[in-house]
C-alpha cells in the first residue's frame, strides 16, 4: 500500500504550481510501476518547472520540505530507505518556456510506515541514576528500555544477547570502564548500536577521548545529572541517532543501484541522487564544511567525503 500523502504534495505541486498558469493545455503523468524489491512512482508535468530564486521555486521547495522531513523520519526505522529524485527541464531548456519536472520515488517492498520505539539498553553502575534514566527513557516516545546492567561483564553479555537500537553507557562500571566494554564488543565482532555516553563533570575529558576513539559508535555525550535540560538533550540524541543510522545504512549498501543520499543543509534534509553531483569541494582538515556542487545549485553539509562519494574520485580541495 502506498500512503496518499506521499503522492499528494508532489501531485499538487505538478498541477497547482506547475501547469495551472501555463498557456494552453498542460500534461500531467502519474505512473506506478512494480520493480524488483519495491515500487517506483513517477510524477511528471510539463509546466514551468522549479526555476531557482523565484516565488514558484520557493513555494515548491517549501511544500516538499515537509514531505522530505517525514521521509527522513520514517527512513530511520527502516533498513532500506524511500528515495526521492528530482529531474528538472525534462521538456526543454529554460529559454523555451516549457520546463517540466519529474519526481521519482522508490518505496522498498518491506517498508514500514509506523515509527516503532527504539529498543534501548542502559549500562550504569549507580542504581539510582540507572533507574531515573530508565524511567525518563520509557516516558519518551522514541525509546523503550529492554535491558539494563551495572557491571562490565553483565554489560557485555547484555549487548551480545539482546538486539538493540541504542546503548546508554556509563564511563565507570563495576569491574571496568566503557572503554573496556566497547573494546571487548569490537574484538568479539558484536554489532554495536549507536552509543550515548553518560558522564559526570569530572569525567568529561575522558568522555571526549572515548568519543574520539570510538567515533563510529559514540553519537552523544550526556552529562550527569542527566535530567538537567533533558528535553533538549533528548531531541539532540534522537537527531544524532537518526544521522548515525542513515550513515550506517549508506555504508552497508555501497553498490546499491539507487544511489541516493540524505544530507542536511540549513537545518533541512535533502535527498540527493549521487549521479547528479558534479563535484565535491572539501576545505582544510578540521575547517569549514563540505560543499556539494550540482549543475544549478550547491549544498553545504557535514558528511565526510567517504560518506558522500563512496568509490568515487571527483573532488576539488579548497586551498582557502
Amino acid at each position: 500500500m502506498v500512503p496518499a500523502l506521499l503522492l499528494q504534495i508532489h501531485t499538487e505541486n505538478a498541477i497547482e504550481k506547475g501547469i495551472r498558469d501555463r498557456e494552453g493545455a498542460g500534461q500531467f503523468l502519474l505512473r506506478v510501476r512494480r520493480q524488483e524489491g519495491g515500487c517506483e512512482i513517477v510524477i511528471e508535468d510539463d509546466g514551468r518547472g522549479r526555476p531557482e530564486q523565484t516565488e514558484l521555486y520557493t513555494q515548491r521547495k517549501g511544500s516538499t520540505a515537509v514531505m522530505d522531513e517525514l521521509i527522513h523520519l520514517l527512513n530511520a526505522y527502516n533498513p532500506e530507505p524511500i528515495t526521492v529524485r528530482y529531474v528538472d527541464f525534462i521538456y526543454g531548456a529554460p529559454d523555451t518556456g516549457q520546463y517540466g519536472t519529474r519526481v521519482v520515488l522508490f518505496i522498498p517492498k518491506s517498508y514500514r510506515y509506523e515509527c516503532s520505539e527504539w529498543q534501548t539498553l542502559v549500562v550504569e553502575d549507580e542504581a539510582d541514576v540507572r533507574q531515573e534514566l530508565i524511567d525518563a527513557l520509557n516516558e519518551s516516545p522514541e525509546f523503550v528500555v529492554t535491558g539494563s546492567a551495572d557491571s562490565l561483564s553483565e554489560g557485555v553479555n547484555l549487548v551480545q544477547r539482546q538486539p538493540s537500537d541504542v546503548l546508554f553507557l556509563d564511563i565507570k562500571l563495576i569491574g571496568g570502564t566503557a572503554f573496556d566494554l566497547l573494546n571487548h564488543l569490537k574484538a568479539s565482532g558484536t554489532p554495536i548500536p549507536p552509543v550515548v555516553i553518560n558522564t559526570g563533570f569530572r569525567e568529561f575529558e575522558y568522555a571526549q577521548k572515548l568519543h574520539n576513539d570510538f567515533h563510529d559508535e559514540v553519537v552523544f555525550i550526556l552529562r550527569k545529572p542527566f535530567w538537567e535540560g533533558w528535553l533538549r538533550h533528548r531531541e539532540q540524541i534522537v537527531e544524532a541517532i537518526y544521522a548515525r543510522k542513515q550513515a550506517l545504512r549508506l555504508t552497508a549498501t555501497p553498490g546499491s543501484s539507487r544511489r541516493m543520499l540524505s544530507i542536511q543543509h540549513n537545518a533541512q534534509s535533502h535527498l540527493i541522487n549521487l549521479d547528479d553531483v558534479l563535484k565535491v569541494n572539501t576545505g582544510k582538515k578540521g575547517q569549514g564544511k563540505t560543499e556539494v556542487v550540482f549543475e544549478r545549485h550547491k549544498l553545504d553539509c557535514n558528511l565526510s567525503l567517504s560518506q558522500l562519494m563512496p568509490g568515487r574520485a571527483i573532488l576539488s580541495r579548497s586551498t582557502a
